[in-house]
């Protein structure tokens, strides 16, 4: 014998709200606590180390961080690399010499002129404890992951004093 129409839309209505609330619980665990992958580049507040993103990464995944240089008013894109848990700066392209722009290079290391008209300046391998930015007014720094990019402007604010940091579970 079937139930009341009254108690089926009851019942329908509970399974609804029941289905809505798990959805919304695994949401918000994906979004709280990215997967973990061994290691979590943390964006944080560089004052106050307030979290302002984790981005699960893998050892041996590259990024970026590109932005315009406040001196001289030019993109700058700093690439970086996880290796046994250690950032290295490896590469930084920029379009213009100038104050806080490589003129030199080291041993190992090569500035060549790219086709864009960029300066590509390669083989740097040097290791970063943390990363350290003030996000642009004028204009954004992005950090790409991948095929991600992402807004530090969106996250942090303009002028935030943000720092990077890479972390173990």
């Amino acid at each position: 014998m079937r139930a009341p129409r009254r108690e089926r839309l009851f019942n329908r209505r509970a399974v609804q709200i029941a289905v809505a609330i798990l959805v919304a619980t695994a949401i918000f665990s994906i979004f709280a606590h990215p997967p973990q992958t061994g290691l979590t580049l943390e964006l944080l507040d560089g004052d106050t180390g307030r979290l302002y993103g984790a981005f699960p990464v893998a050892e041996g995944e590259a990024f970026s961080v590109s932005f315009v240089h406040s001196v001289n008013q030019r993109e700058v894109e700093e690439f970086y690399r996880v290796e046994q848990g250690v950032l290295y700066l490896e590469a930084c392209r920029f379009y213009s010499f100038g104050a806080g722009m490589a003129t030199e290079t080291g041993p190992g290391e090569q500035l060549r002129r790219m086709e864009d008209g960029s300066m590509l300046l390669s083989g740097l391998h040097r290791e970063m404890g943390a990363l350290s930015y003030i996000v642009g007014t004028v204009s954004d720094h992005l950090l790409s992951i991948g095929d991600r990019q992402y807004s530090l402007r969106d996250l942090c604010g303009q002028n935030a004093v943000v720092r990077f940091v890479l972390r173990r579970p």
